[in-house]
């Protein structure tokens, strides 16, 4: 029932893809691609929706990539 929370969390697991992954085994460094695309994926879904500033074009362009990316994840 918090939204404002809710959505900081999405915008934080979007984070994650900045996140230094040199000094992680290889199992840490796949958990971290994977939940870098999660992030992305759902940042993209997110921003359109709660960035005042973005253009029209803008938040198509988030929501066309949103799009694409569960399409590919999907698969």
């Amino acid at each position: 029932q918090d939204v404002p929370r809710a959505i900081k969390l999405l915008n934080l697991s979007a984070d994650i893809r900045h996140l230094d992954d040199s000094e992680f085994d290889p199992s840490k460094q796949s958990t971290h691609r994977a939940l870098s695309v999660l992030g992305e994926t759902l940042a993209a879904l997110v921003k359109p929706f709660i960035n005042p500033d973005f253009s029209l074009s803008q938040e198509i362009t988030r929501l066309v990539k949103f799009a694409h990316t569960a399409c590919a994840l999907r698969e």
